[in-house]
């Protein structure tokens, strides 16, 4: 099974993963997020741990795809929108789900844990 899946598609997967919450945590909603979690600017200290951090990070994303790879090879989806479906369903489901208990037993703003939720209700709509 191993042997069967795509490193070059995991790879890519990962690289998107990674560039895709850069710019998230960053550009997009980073100053939003930091103020909902109450966190300061980092210090000098946090600058020196960022580069493992962000290894540590890609690393993780890795995981996350060839986990998803190998769950879509045992489903084997018709199709790219049933593809879809899974890694919905897994990113989101399991995922999202797993978030908001985190946020809501930290005591995190309700508006990471809602929407966070409000993802995390979209895959059902996928399956009707």
């Amino acid at each position: 099974m191993i042997a069967d899946l795509n490193y070059l598609h995991i790879a890519v997967a990962t690289l998107a993963y990674f560039i895709i919450g850069a710019i998230w945590y960053s550009l997009l909603f980073g100053k939003v997020w930091t103020r909902l979690i109450g966190a300061a600017a980092p210090t000098e200290e946090d600058m020196k741990k960022m580069p493992m951090m962000f290894s540590l990070t890609f690393v993780l994303n890795f995981v996350i795809t060839s986990a998803t790879a190998c769950v879509l090879y045992f489903v084997s989806p018709n199709s790219v929108l049933g593809a879809v479906k899974v890694g919905a369903l897994l990113g989101l489901g399991f995922v999202g789900s797993a978030c908001a208990m985190s946020y809501m037993y930290a005591k995190r703003p309700f508006k990471l844990t809602r929407s966070i939720r409000d993802i995390t209700s979209s895959p059902c709509a996928l399956f009707r």
